[in-house]
């Protein structure tokens, strides 16, 4: 179960956005005529945006193209620590 409190350790969409945003500056050749200094700022530690992104993926929901299955995606199970993905199927009526 998600409590609200724990949500803001799950990577939203809009940070999502913020970090691919300061990744490509690092990754891309950096203008010279920039009148800015070479510094990107990423708000937060690389260990706190990995914290986000693992409790993102560590339980998600993932719906494949054309199907109307259901996977649900464990990246570390309860029981024995392996990564599992369990398939949900509506009922036939």
């Amino acid at each position: 179960m998600i409590y609200k409190d724990d949500l803001k350790e799950i990577l939203s969409r809009e940070e999502f956005v913020e970090l691919y945003d300061k990744c490509s500056e690092v990754l891309h050749v950096w203008n010279p005529f920039k009148d800015k200094p070479r510094h990107v700022d990423f708000r937060l530690s690389p260990d706190d945006w990995m914290k986000k992104i693992a409790n993102l993926l560590s339980t998600h929901v993932t719906i494949p193209a054309d199907t109307e299955e259901l996977w649900l995606c464990v990246l570390s199970s309860v029981e024995d620590k392996q990564p599992h993905v369990y398939t949900l199927e509506p009922t036939p009526s």
